[in-house]
């Protein structure tokens, strides 16, 4: 197993991120936000490119994730989260105006 550990560097979201070095992909296995470690419970989509691999994953908190691996400088980032709560906008009981 690889272990990689990077830093912040500014906006973006660095993680470090622990991956199967066995598998040809480097799918990884569990990622730290902080002190915080979120376990993947499965690599639902991978797509690869020259310098960069992106894989969507389902984690432990419920969450979708796309984690993006730079692989000339061999650092992670965050690129998408979704919490998958669902959100009801509905409107507040009679503020919803009807127009003719």
């Amino acid at each position: 197993m690889a272990y990689r550990e990077k830093y912040d560097t500014g906006r973006r979201l660095q993680v470090r991120v622990t991956c199967d070095a066995a598998k040809r992909e480097m799918s990884p296995q569990r990622f730290f936000i902080g002190a915080r470690k979120v376990e993947v419970n499965e690599v639902v989509d991978r797509w690869l490119e020259i310098d960069y691999g992106y894989f969507k994953v389902q984690a432990d908190d419920g969450g979708t994730y796309i984690l993006k691996h730079n692989a000339l400088a061999d650092d992670w980032e965050i690129t998408l989260y979704d919490s998958g709560a669902y959100h009801d906008f509905q409107p507040i009981s009679g503020t919803a105006k009807a127009y003719t």
